[in-house]
């Protein structure tokens, strides 16, 4: 069992805590069990924070403005893994994981345009949960190799729509397969 924490101190974002954890467990030679969960975040960046973009002589915005009220990301992660070699020549493993996104930063165009902030700027959106798995299998017979791997990542990005309601779309960062 290891446990640790990071404490990170962000002069726009405050303080943030990462805490992390991990379990490997192996109840014999050729079988483990692994369990982890940590949080990270993401302290938005100064172009996210701070650039002002002002109207062309069109009256346009065609550039993203930044947002001084942005706060961090941050992501928690969980992660099972199980691992095991049931033969000589061949190893097998299987993982499950999720990430949970709050905050998301992003860019936002509000339909009124913000006063303040303008027509296009940075904004903290909404979640995003991603949740996939791995499969792998190495066969290793006398003077041969095989690697079969497989890998699957759903993610779903959550935000608040104009009108006060849920928007629901998958995530395009993270291919499936």
């Amino acid at each position: 069992l290891t446990a640790g924490a990071r404490i990170d101190s962000h002069t726009y974002s405050g303080i943030s805590v990462s805490p992390r954890a991990g379990l490997l467990f192996v109840p014999a030679s050729d079988l483990f069990v692994k369990l982890l969960y940590g949080r990270a975040f993401r302290a938005p960046n100064a172009r996210e924070l701070l650039v002002r973009v002002e109207p062309d002589e069109n009256n346009q915005v065609s550039y993203t403005n930044g947002n001084p009220n942005l706060k961090a990301e941050s992501i928690d992660t969980v992660e099972f893994e199980i691992s095991g070699k049931p033969m000589t020549d061949l190893s097998v493993r299987g993982a499950l994981f999720g990430s949970l996104i709050q905050n998301e930063i992003n860019k936002n165009s509000p339909n009124p345009p913000d006063p303040s902030l303008g027509s296009i700027f940075y904004d903290n959106l909404g979640s995003a949960l991603a949740l996939g798995a791995e499969t792998e299998l190495r066969y290793r017979p006398r003077g041969y190799r095989l690697d079969l791997s497989y890998s699957f990542t759903n993610a779903t990005q959550t935000a608040v729509g104009a009108n006060g309601e849920e928007l629901s779309r998958t995530a395009y960062e993270f291919p499936p397969h």
